[in-house]
């Protein structure tokens, strides 16, 4: 624990700071990987399957593996992980999801291309849309597995993309563990 610890702290001293589970929504023996905008809940016998990357100041990734797949949390500017989306529908990135889920927005109007590529064909995937713990979490869930899903804050342009192999139970557990404790 102490090795991994001084581990984490070593590499990214701005980002990252691990503490024990007691003072978080962690139970024990469970491990709080505190990151600067975000929080994960890991069980002691994944830490050895962590590892993280720097994009920036600001944007990062945590990466979880495990023998079948890897999971990856992303924290990255909603114009990026959104492909701009929202600036050319002139909504907020919240207001653009709620509307591209609820059917307001067409896959087929003007920019379906890259709606598709960022959320697969939404018509023929499974909608997970909820507000857990003052997050938002949207996904477009197909039989395939391999997915993504958004949370955000309702007033952030940043946003943790999640992707990786997982189902609606999966990604429940996913959200369980995470907390958003803020945006830029």
């Amino acid at each position: 624990m102490r090795k991994l610890l001084l581990l984490i702290l070593t590499l990214l001293p701005l980002l990252v700071s691990a503490q024990a589970a007691m003072k978080t929504h962690c139970t024990p023996p469970n491990i709080d990987i505190s990151l600067k905008h975000f929080n994960y809940c890991i069980a002691p016998e994944q830490t050895s399957k962590l590892s993280f990357h720097t994009f920036s100041d600001n944007s990062y990734s945590m990466v979880i593996s495990n023998k079948e797949s890897e999971l990856f949390l992303n924290w990255l500017p909603s114009s990026i992980a959104l492909a701009d989306l929202p600036k050319k529908y002139g909504l907020a990135p919240i207001t653009f999801l709620e509307q591209l889920f609820n059917g307001k927005i067409q896959e087929q109007k003007p920019h379906g291309h890259k709606i598709s590529a960022v959320f697969g064909d939404i018509d023929t995937s499974e909608l997970f849309v909820e507000k857990v713990k003052g997050s938002y979490i949207f996904s477009a869930l197909n039989k395939s597995g391999q997915n993504t899903a958004f949370l955000l804050l309702e007033n952030s342009d940043w946003l943790l993309q999640i992707d990786g192999k997982f189902n609606k139970r999966t990604l429940i557990q996913i959200i369980d563990r995470t907390r958003l404790v803020g945006s830029l």
